[in-house]
Parts: C-alpha cells; sequence; structure tokens
C-alpha cells in the first residue's frame, strides 16, 4: 500500500511504524474526511438491503444521487439552476428518464415554482423533492 501512495510509513521508537493515510486526489497531504472537505449525501442501508440497487436503473440512481446533494440542508423542494445540472455531465434526456422512474417509484415528487424578479421575465421552472424515507420501505409497497 505504500508502494502505491495509499498510505506513509513513518518511523517511530519501537518496532512499528506510524500509519498515515494518504490522500488520494494529492498523495502529498493527509487524508481528510470528505465531510470536513465539501458537501457529501448519506444514503440509507436499505437503499440496499429493501433491493432499491437492484429495482432502479443506473439512471434513476444518478439522478437519485444528483438530487440528494442538491437537496442536502434544505426542507423544501429545489430548483437545480442549468450551471449546475451542466457540472454533473447529465444530458436533458438522460435527466427526464431518471426522473420519470423515481416518480414511478414515489420516490420524487416535482413541482412548479415561478423564477424571475418584478421586471423580468417569469418562467416556471421545476422544482425537485426526494422522499428519502420512502427508500425505508422495498420496491413496489405502498
Amino acid at each position: 500500500m505504500a508502494a502505491n501512495k495509499f498510505i506513509e510509513l513513518k518511523p517511530r521508537q519501537g518496532n512499528t511504524p506510524m500509519i498515515q493515510m494518504l490522500s488520494l486526489d494529492m498523495p502529498a497531504l493527509p487524508y481528510s474526511r470528505a465531510s470536513a472537505l465539501a458537501r457529501y449525501i448519506s444514503v440509507p442501508t436499505e437503499f440496499w438491503s429493501r433491493g432499491w440497487i437492484v429495482e432502479l436503473g443506473p439512471t434513476a440512481i444518478a439522478l437519485l444521487l444528483i438530487l440528494l446533494e442538491s437537496q442536502g440542508g434544505y426542507d423544501r423542494p429545489r430548483y437545480v439552476p442549468k450551471e449546475r445540472r451542466e457540472a454533473y455531465g447529465v444530458s436533458h434526456n438522460t435527466w427526464t428518464q431518471g426522473r420519470k422512474e423515481l416518480e414511478r417509484h414515489k420516490l420524487l415528487t416535482v413541482g412548479r415554482t415561478p423564477q424571475g424578479g418584478d421586471f423580468d421575465y417569469t418562467r416556471l421552472r421545476n422544482t425537485y423533492w426526494i422522499h428519502k424515507e420512502r427508500l425505508f420501505s422495498s420496491p413496489g409497497s405502498p
């Protein structure tokens, strides 16, 4: 593992060296938890144990993860700006396909909200809310 730059062995008194985990992004730096560096998401273990991982297609899983990240820390449905959507590299068709599958499984609610100021053209935008609690039940259950 030390040869692969995953860890660094530092000598210390006694027979065993001190082991320091290294960052995969920048091996010269010590490892830091993702939660300390940037936003992250959590997915309940029931996603696997209840069978969602095999029930949902890869497109729906990708969109689920994207929307969980977007929704993180908020308590109401969120609009996802075009720039944010493009940052994930997901095409419009892929987004729509994943959206339909998540809605079919009652994991996602899509709403509409007006965007624009008093002197701007007001346009309705989609808002998204993932029902994380739904992952605690089995696919196909009411």
